[in-house]
């Protein structure tokens, strides 16, 4: 018989604000180890914008906050030219 990975418990993708702000961090830190870019600094702003080199920021008092983080990593993964 094949083995599987146990399930995930990913959790929801929007909520309050504390809960934005720890999986923001937590993603955050995560990519940061990934493409070897210490220190992704994540401001909470209106709206979602990087310079794919230091800085991310994003609406983290917003129920969706997350989703912009998440966006705005995909810029880092797939090598945005911001200029």
């Amino acid at each position: 018989m094949p083995r599987t990975r146990p399930p995930l418990d990913l959790g929801p993708m929007t909520g309050p604000p504390d809960y934005i702000l720890a999986r923001a961090t937590s993603l955050v830190r995560a990519f940061a180890g990934l493409l070897d870019v210490p220190g992704i600094e994540l401001v909470d702003a209106p709206g979602g914008k990087t310079d794919c080199s230091k800085t991310i920021w994003a609406p983290l008092q917003h129920p969706e906050g997350y989703l912009v983080v998440e966006h705005e990593l995909s810029h880092w993964l797939f090598e945005t030219d911001v200029v």
